[in-house]
Parts: C-alpha cells; sequence; structure tokens
C-alpha cells in the first residue's frame, strides 16, 4: 500500500512540475498574439489621417491610451518634452496616436495638455506598437 502511494504522489509531483514548466516557457518559445515591439528604421507605418510622412524629416510619435495610468503618470514628461522640442528650434513633428477613436483622442491630449501637431486614433497592431506609452522617432 506504502509503495502504490508513494507512486501516485511522485507521478502528482511530476505533473505539477511539467504543468508550472510550460507554463513558465510557453511565451519563450510561442510567437506571442499581440503586435512586435521591434520597430527598425525604414519599417512602414500605418496611414494616420491628416499626417502626411513624407512632408516631415523628422517625426516625434507619441503613442497613448486613454485610461493607461503610465500614460497619465507620464504627461509631465511629455510636456516637458514638447516644450524643449519647440524651444530648440526642432524640426520634427510631433503626433499623438491613440488606439482610442479620434474624439477620445483629442479629448486626452486637451486634458494633459499635450501641444501636439496632429491627433489620431490608430490601432496599435497597425503601428507595430505592443503597448502604451511609447515613444517612436
Amino acid at each position: 500500500m506504502k509503495t502504490k502511494l508513494e507512486f501516485v504522489a511522485n507521478a502528482a509531483v511530476i505533473m505539477l512540475a511539467v504543468v508550472i514548466g510550460v507554463f513558465f516557457i510557453k511565451d519563450r518559445f510561442a510567437p506571442s498574439s499581440t503586435a512586435s515591439s521591434e520597430i527598425k528604421g525604414g519599417d512602414r507605418l500605418a496611414k494616420i489621417e491628416g499626417w502626411d510622412w513624407a512632408a516631415h524629416d523628422q517625426t516625434l510619435m507619441l503613442v497613448l491610451k486613454k485610461g493607461c495610468r503610465f500614460c497619465e503618470d507620464s504627461a509631465p514628461f511629455y510636456q516637458r518634452l514638447l516644450t524643449q522640442q519647440k524651444q530648440s528650434g526642432s524640426h520634427a513633428a510631433i503626433v499623438a496616436v491613440f488606439p482610442d477613436a479620434a474624439d477620445v483622442a483629442k479629448e486626452v491630449v486637451k486634458s494633459e495638455a499635450l501641444a501636439v501637431e496632429v491627433i489620431s486614433g490608430v490601432p496599435l497592431e497597425k503601428l507595430n506598437v505592443a503597448g502604451t506609452p511609447t515613444l517612436l522617432w
């Protein structure tokens, strides 16, 4: 009886170890269903309504989302960044992109006092961005 109980206990421990192992390593080998966060120079990004990529040599894109705690916490940083960009005479154009609808995006930009040239609603997958907040230069 003791040997049978030991066998069942050992088998249960081994099965539990396999389940835990699969849980922790599955993301290393299975492709993620979210967008890749790796963007390289020359990659094509989504068309943004009201924005002409070819008309600007440099673009600073803020990718934010309403309700994103980290976006809200970073708002003072973005305000300083945008102010410094304008004061330095930088020729970079500044665009704010949200996965939310454009009217929601405009509301957030206004409430956070972000001085951007264009505000647009674009799904993150089309920008090859996995999460918010993200800055693209």
